[in-house]
């Protein structure tokens, strides 16, 4: 990564290709390797089988370990669960990242499963081949329209079928050439160059959409002394219209809740490139906290990705659950989803000390980021923001 002298206190940093570009070979040798080993076994007269170490795939409300349910297809379009013959249920409520998961074919949700990785992996195949993305909502709207529509109902079984194909062959998502629309918002005093050459300034008003994984950024041009990571889109329109980026000096970035692979590997690159300290609001509730983890820590249903996305330097900011008495905020009472996800993120072991007993101040009630910005005109710019920064 060069750093080019600044030019009006504004720092110019290039990113060299070869640091965001994929080694695609490697890749297309394990697809077809995968596929060879299948054929194999069919040809053989072996049922087919892939044993490998995985992770869940599924949000952790949704996992279940349940046996096999013989012939009945309805759990394949309803939870699209694995069949678990060792390994146990993770910190998060997901399959530990040690368990072994057996996908075994003998059974027609077996069949089924082998189908959609089989279609998963040739399409991944010619999307490396040919050096070309496609979106995983588009890649759902394909299989739905073809021979495997019917078995599919939404698309998490599609999503579900990408994260398994791409765990075996120990790589990301976006490196098979499947990518999310992007959805995530940055503003500030920032100007992003892409491969194209087309250029983005980011002072653009209400913001711009965070850059796609392709076509990659190959420098980027600041001054900011800060970014913000803020939950939500309207408190980040908010923030805009009462002129934080200029007063705090800050980029603002917002993944509009949970933040897709684009988001979250756009603000790495920005705490990475141009080493500034970011910091997270979000609202104090058990899916605010959990929002921060992922951009933290990382997702634990694709923990795989972790290395390339997580952003351990971040710093949470708020909204604390031990602030909302303090500042009078309305309380909300926790719904039975609200403790579900609670009692999921309390069994976590990396959180630490201060973040175990915030989640505690969780069942006096949650509260919401709007509810702090509307104490008084800009409060969160001239007091909340500086004083926690």
């Amino acid at each position: 990564m060069e750093k080019t002298p600044p030019h009006d206190n504004k720092r110019v940093i290039n990113i060299p290709l070869t640091s965001i570009s994929v080694n695609r070979k490697p890749l297309i040798d394990r697809l077809e390797n995968l596929v060879l080993v299948v054929i194999r076994q069919i040809t053989t007269g072996q049922l087919p089988k892939i044993d490998n170490l995985c992770s869940n795939t599924m949000p952790e409300e949704s996992v279940e370990c349940d046996g096999d349910n013989g012939d009945d297809l309805s759990d394949v379009t309803a939870t699209y669960t694995e069949e678990i013959h060792s390994g146990e249920i993770g910190e998060d409520g997901g399959i530990n990242q040690e368990g072994r998961c057996v996908v075994d074919f003998s059974h027609k949700r077996g069949k089924i499963k082998l189908a959609l990785m089989m279609t998963v992996a040739a399409k991944a195949h010619k999307l490396l081949i040919a050096g070309e993305y496609q979106t995983k909502r588009s890649m759902y709207y394909e299989l739905k329209g073809g021979p495997l529509g019917r078995f599919i109902d939404q698309q998490s079984i599609t999503d579900g079928t990408i994260n398994n194909v791409a765990k075996m062959l120990e790589c990301n998502t976006w490196e098979l050439g499947f990518i999310t629309t992007a959805k995530g918002l940055v503003s500030g005093d920032l100007q992003l160059t892409l491969q194209t050459g087309e250029t983005l300034n980011c002072e653009t008003p209400g913001g711009v959409l965070i850059p796609q994984i392709n076509p990659p950024i190959t420098s980027l041009k600041s001054s900011a002394s800060s970014i913000i990571v803020i939950e939500k889109d309207a408190v980040f329109q908010r923030l805009l219209e009462e002129d934080c980026t200029h007063k705090m000096n800050c980029i603002l970035v917002t993944g509009k809740g949970y933040p897709d692979a684009a988001t979250r590997k756009f603000v790495k690159m920005l705490i990475e490139c141009l080493a500034i300290q970011a910091y997270i609001l979000v609202d104090a509730d058990p899916h605010g906290i959990d929002i921060m983890c992922v951009y933290k820590y990382g997702s634990s249903a694709l923990s795989w990705e972790n290395k390339k996305l997580a952003c351990p330097t971040i710093k949470w900011i708020g909204i604390y659950p031990s602030e909302v008495s303090k500042l009078r905020l309305q309380k909300i009472p926790l719904t039975d989803a609200d403790l579900i996800k609670l009692r999921g993120l309390k069994r976590r072991r990396y959180l630490d000390n201060h973040l175990r007993e915030e989640l505690d101040y969780l069942y006096n009630g949650k509260a919401e980021i709007e509810e702090i910005a509307e104490i008084s005109l800009s409060f969160l710019t001239s007091l909340y923001f500086p004083t926690k920064m």
